[in-house]
């Protein structure tokens, strides 16, 4: 009988560690800008929170939805993923090259140990984008990647990789998911091809990692909170 409940309470201790709830900081600047966009997210089991002063963004896996929050404004709307998907089908396919180096680089930021780690798209030969990462180990940061694999395998790895630069997220996010460790340094840069002019760059850091309980609520609609229906070009049209 001891052995027994042992043995439970040992699975139970395994299934706590598998679905840790986690958090972070992510902070982005976008072609030089003095001010960063600052974000937290967080993790919970299937569910994945990107809150900002005045929007939330709740991603459901389990009900396969997006919900994005208006705290100015106090309205909400609820996009499904069947109906990103859908704007995501009528855009045209692109040919994509791509590959992604470990430099073999390695220094500290802080006090936390990093490497380098480089990834080179060439979209049909006009755009590359670098995405030049310094990546840690970092306990807990499993979460993450595990979410944004399960959300790529749902509807594509252009949602929730982390990568901006618009129309180029899918094939970035694709070998993006494919890397351990946590990108705590990145720099994204488009280039056009032949002229190598510079098309736009991104600066993004992560910090402030926690695993630790988070707040069901924090996943949730406030009371009063006003349903409006999404814009027409997010949903392909469909409602």
């Amino acid at each position: 009988m001891k052995r027994a409940l042992c043995l439970a309470l040992l699975a139970g201790a395994a299934c706590a560690i598998a679905r840790a709830d986690f958090s972070y900081r992510e902070t982005t600047r976008i072609n030089g800008e003095k001010r960063a966009a600052g974000s937290i997210k967080l993790i919970k089991g299937n569910r994945m929170a990107e809150i900002t002063k005045d929007h939330v963004a709740v991603i459901d896996l389990d009900k396969e939805t997006i919900t994005q929050i208006d705290l100015a404004k106090k309205t909400y709307y609820v996009l499904t993923f069947a109906q990103l998907k859908q704007t995501a089908d009528a855009a045209p396919e692109v040919k994509v090259d791509q590959a992604v180096v470990e430099t073999g680089k390695t220094k500290n930021i802080g006090a936390l140990p990093v490497k380098e780690t480089v990834l080179t798209v060439t979209v049909e030969g006009r755009v590359t984008i670098t995405v030049d990462s310094w990546m840690a180990t970092m306990p807990g940061y499993d979460e993450v990647r595990s979410f944004q694999r399960k959300l790529g395998e749902k509807l594509g790895y252009g949602f929730g990789s982390g990568v901006v630069l618009g129309e180029f997220r899918g094939a970035l996010g694709a070998q993006m998911s494919k890397i351990d460790g946590a990108p705590v340094e990145s720099v994204t840069r488009a280039v056009s091809m032949p002229d190598k002019e510079l098309l736009g760059e991104a600066v993004t850091e992560l910090s402030e990692f926690l695993s630790g309980p988070v707040e069901a609520s924090r996943f949730d609609v406030p009371q009063g909170f006003k349903q409006i229906q999404p814009d027409s070009r997010l949903t392909g049209g469909a409602r």
